[in-house]
């Protein structure tokens, strides 16, 4: 490919020029009448104040030079973009270019956009770029397809300033799948988060890239209605970090990765600490994948949203009646939070879902919190295989208006630092769920529905098969059901059985 550097004569780039703008868009347009070329930024500082539109077929090489953004005074309203695809270009490349927005002296236009590189078209690279100071977000994707974002790195030194997004993927109209590649970039400083997929991207992989000190870490959103969200997204192997700690922050935020409305999604071995409010937030999505990732919180935590993965709705102001079905919670290690998983109906259902193999440790509050909202039921969810350990208060807790019917809760380990490792409170519908196989640290359980003093249960069938070291003196229990006697001695039972509501017989004499 032919060589178009910015200094040649031709163009007349210079390092003591008040704007480049003109030399560097010479540059390009000559590469792009060739037929695409190689436009060499080379070592020095280059001012520019106009937007720089890149062109198919041109590749835009850094070679130490940085590309120095100076907004006119006053600065014009409305969207600014300082170097840019927007006419949908094909195969556009930026490689190794250093681009300073001086958001520490550049003033935010009234009602403006202005992302320091924003890229449409098909088939497009950004990679080993050194974003700095960004006045809004660092890299947008604009209806870019096939594109890679690859080993930049972005910041925002100046966190009191404005800044939204690291790395910003608006994908449009949803009529496409997209499928563009954000891996390996370092982001850290912004206020909104470190990336944020939005408008219906789909089929975009989030690979091993590097949060932190952002409002949240990986968000998707929705655009406005209940059809028009990201989905298919793979999120994987990224490490999120101090999020949600941005001083002067106007944005709700501390989300380590915030699925909203985002159906047939991944997010999984990925490494979150310390975030301010959920470790991984789920709001409004069916047939995802959350499994295998590391959740950290420390005591810095908001003592109302530490929570490690939270299952919810879509939020209240948009479409609340949008519960998450359908999902695998499966195989994460969750350890210091207030809450490890908290399953949130209080706005609609959360049914069909599997929360299963996950360790979850040294809760300040709960290990695993069920809540509800009584004119609605959570039900046909399966709680299996789940080791919750070493809480403050309860490693399971299901709170009187959780509603909860139907639901599984199976083979699972749970202890507390409390007196009780777990609390039931089912409603009239509680003998339509199934416990059995778990173990109780402590031994020590309150509220279930079958309630013994040991609290170790197997259903066979629809008989319940318990041990205590008397018959229950309390609960719901049916004739058939059996209690095993964990205290036998000569001249007692080895168990009682159940012979009508509230009524027991001892059976096996010991002699």
């Amino acid at each position: 490919m032919a060589l178009f550097d910015i200094t040649d004569s031709t163009y007349g780039a210079d390092t003591s020029l008040p704007s480049n703008s003109s030399a560097i868009q010479a540059a390009i347009d000559a590469a792009a009448s060739a037929g695409g070329g190689i436009v060499i930024i080379p070592s020095g500082t280059y001012n520019f104040d106009t937007g720089i539109s890149l062109k198919a077929n041109v590749f835009l090489k850094g070679y130490g030079g940085i590309l120095n953004y100076i907004m006119p005074t006053p600065p014009p309203s409305g969207a600014l973009y300082p170097i840019h695809n927007l006419d949908g270009h094909p195969n556009v490349t930026i490689d190794g270019i250093i681009v300073n927005g001086n958001n520490d002296i550049n003033d935010y236009p009234i009602g403006g956009v202005v992302d320091s590189i924003t890229i449409s078209g098909e088939n497009c690279v950004i990679k080993n770029c050194h974003i700095i100071n960004p006045i809004d977000s660092g890299i947008m994707f604009s209806g870019a397809k096939n594109g890679l974002c690859v080993n930049n790195r972005i910041e925002n030194l100046n966190p009191n300033r404005h800044s939204d997004l690291g790395i910003y993927v608006n994908d449009g109209n949803g009529s496409n799948a997209y499928q563009n590649l954000i891996s390996g970039n370092r982001i850290s400083g912004f206020r909104a988060g470190g990336i944020g997929l939005k408008r219906i991207s789909q089929k975009v992989i989030v690979s091993s890239n590097l949060i932190s000190n952002c409002g949240n870490g990986i968000t998707l959103e929705n655009a406005s209605t209940s059809s028009d969200f990201s989905r298919d997204i793979q999120i994987t192997n990224n490490r999120i970090s101090k999020i949600g700690y941005n001083p002067g922050d106007p944005i709700p935020a501390g989300r380590g990765i915030d699925l909203r409305a985002s159906d047939f999604s991944i997010a999984s071995n990925n490494r979150i600490e310390d975030t301010k409010g959920q470790g991984i937030l789920i709001q409004g999505t069916n047939n995802s994948i959350i499994s295998d990732n590391v959740i950290t919180l420390t005591n810095n935590s908001d003592p109302q949203l530490g929570r490690g993965v939270e299952l919810t709705s879509r939020l209240v102001s948009e479409e609340p009646s949008i519960g998450s079905k359908n999902n695998v919670i499966r195989g994460n290690i969750i350890t210091g939070p207030r809450t490890g998983i908290y399953i949130n109906g209080k706005d609609s259902p959360i049914e069909f879902n599997k929360i299963s193999s996950n360790n979850i440790t040294s809760c300040t509050y709960c290990g695993l919190l069920l809540e509800g909202n009584s004119t609605h039921e959570n039900k046909f969810n399966m709680i299996t295989d789940n080791i919750i350990n070493n809480c403050d208060y309860r490693a399971l807790l299901i709170k009187s208006d959780a509603n909860v019917i139907n639901t599984f809760i199976n083979n699972n380990i749970f202890g507390s630092k409390a007196p009780l490792d777990a609390e039931y409170f089912f409603n009239s519908d509680d003998d339509k769920n199934n416990l059995s196989n778990n173990i109780y640290v402590n031994n020590s359980i309150s509220g279930h529905f079958q309630y013994s003093s040991k609290g170790t249960y197997l259903t066979l069938g629809n008989k319940v098969v318990s041990s205590g070291d008397r018959p229950p003196l309390n609960g719901n229990w049916n004739a058939g059901d059996i209690v095993f006697n964990t205290e036998p001695n000569t001249a007692e039972y080895i168990g009682w059985v159940c012979v009508a509501p509230g009524t027991w017989k001892g059976f096996g004499l010991i002699q």
